[in-house]
């Protein structure tokens, strides 16, 4: 049983600003690379989401690319630790330092995976390749606090930067998720968003959720094209550190590419699921190797309940992490939901692909926001 045909797109809301931190306190133990375990079967994905599906939800349209400023993503509040000596008598001390952030720059381009078809989609007859719309940000040189400039001049990195493909809502797009892709992009990860072939907002014969299967293998192809250099003008980044987030649809998608033996990828080292819950897929799931997982949801989700991602953290090898959005709805990319959402996504990535103990220690104070979130793991 394939997903219903149509699934309200997650992905429009508007911007808002980071909470701001003074300091966290520093605990022990690091998140390590284990995954989640749990599979709710197709019957149980098409009542969760098929009785949404007609609701007439409608979606704002994106701020305009320039109106989105990369000084909106505030960094994450890292520990550094400073040593003194006095009189024989050595103390450390751990002082609070914010990582840099970046100017954004952005561009698009047209990648053809000739390897795979599009199917029929209602008047569209379908194609011999697919084609998947692709935008990049990537940290930029120059003043953080600049608008998201197309073109801009690529930051350096010692080592090159980390990569995230994101993945879209049904009757979504990239452009719809730019309050949320800048600030990854703004923390320091290069991103590229596709718009995936028939589940994209305006999709030739109208957007459908029945391709979904398709997606994990369009995100592996962009994550080729990246990691080959043929995406056009990016910073270097490292192959190494790599990850993959996605709301709704898109997280569905997520789930599918990093816990499924169908389309799992030993290249991608995290996984954020936002708004997402399983759906059928054609492997086995949890497989070892696995990969990190965060869910992130609102508990007043009327698209995919919240239970989609409650079942998922119940049932998953220690560790997981959940954060539960109080009152949160489907759509969260806007103020007060973006603040959190964004911010424990970069806490978690950076504990993981970086090995941040840091980072994971910031994602416990940043997941948890009285009156607005929780944050638990295992």
């Amino acid at each position: 049983m394939g997903l219903p045909p149509r699934l309200p797109d997650p992905d429009a809301e508007t911007t808002g600003p980071l909470l701001m931190r003074v300091s966290i306190i520093l605990v022990g133990r690091h998140v390590t690379s284990r995954p989640v375990r749990r599979l709710l079967g197709a019957a149980v994905i098409a009542a969760l989401i098929g009785g949404c599906s007609s609701s007439g939800s409608t979606v704002s349209p994106a701020a305009p690319a320039t109106a989105v400023a990369s000084s909106a993503a505030a960094p994450t509040t890292t520990v550094a630790r400073t040593t003194t000596t006095i009189a024989g008598t050595t103390t450390t001390t751990a002082v609070a330092v914010a990582p840099e952030t970046y100017a954004v720059g952005r561009h698009s381009v047209d990648l053809v995976d000739t390897s795979r078809p599009t199917p029929a989609n209602g008047t569209f007859p379908g194609a011999p390749t697919r084609t998947l719309p692709t935008l990049i940000l990537y940290p930029a040189a120059g003043d953080p606090s600049a608008p998201l400039t197309e073109g801009a001049a690529p930051a350096e990195a010692a080592y090159g930067f980390p990569v995230v493909i994101y993945a879209h809502g049904n009757n979504g797009s990239p452009e719809l998720s730019l309050p949320m892709l800048t600030r990854l992009a703004a923390a320091g990860f290069v991103v590229a968003a596709p718009a995936f072939p028939l589940s994209k907002r305006e999709a030739p014969g109208g957007h459908t959720a029945a391709d979904y299967r398709q997606q994990p293998a369009d995100m592996r192809f962009v994550l080729d094209e990246v990691l080959a250099g043929r995406v056009g003008p990016t910073p270097a980044v490292d192959g190494g550190r790599v990850a993959v987030v996605g709301h709704s649809l898109g997280a569905i998608t997520v789930l599918g590419l990093t816990q499924n033996s169908c389309c799992h990828d030993d290249r991608i080292k995290a996984a954020v699921a936002i708004s997402g819950t399983q759906a059928q897929w054609d492997g086995k799931w949890y497989q070892p190797p696995t990969t990190p997982l965060l869910l992130i949801h609102g508990d007043h989700d009327d698209v995919v309940p919240f239970s989609g991602s409650t079942e998922v953290f119940a049932a998953a090898p220690s560790p997981v992490g959940l954060v539960r959005l109080i009152d949160g709805p489907h759509t969260l990319y806007g103020p007060p939901w973006l603040d959190v959402v964004a911010a424990t996504t970069i806490d978690f990535l950076r504990a993981e692909l970086d090995d941040d103990a840091s980072a994971e220690a910031a994602l416990a104070v940043d997941g948890n926001q009285p009156g607005l979130a929780t944050f638990q793991q295992r």
